[in-house]
């Protein structure tokens, strides 16, 4: 009962953790994108300090919406792959692991 637990709890946290990468590359390519419209625009020339604010929420916040999307339908895909390969193909393949050396006990 215990492993059970523990195994979920580590697998929510390698989940968890890439959505965190996700959500972090998101929100460098919002950052890029509103530099780039703002740059291109002269917005700091005309002192249009507002139209910058606004377009640095809106990108931002597009980026990491995006991002979300694409992470959770790549979570989900790899989840289907999975699923597909354990019920379909897994059973028509047989690995067999060995070794060379035998594991001896240290007392």
């Amino acid at each position: 009962m215990l492993v059970k637990k523990i195994v979920e709890s580590m697998k929510l946290k390698k989940l968890l953790i890439f959505l965190i990468y996700g959500v972090q590359i998101g929100f460098i390519l919002g950052l890029v994108r509103a530099i780039k419209i703002i740059s291109s625009q002269n917005y700091f020339s005309y002192k249009l300090h507002r139209l910058i604010f606004f377009s640095l929420i809106d990108s931002i916040n597009r980026g990491i919406i995006y991002s979300l999307i694409t992470i959770v339908l790549l979570i989900l895909l790899i989840k289907i792959i999975i699923f597909i390969w354990t019920k379909l193909f897994s059973p028509f393949f047989e690995f067999k692991i060995t070794r060379k050396k035998r594991i001896e006990s240290l007392t």
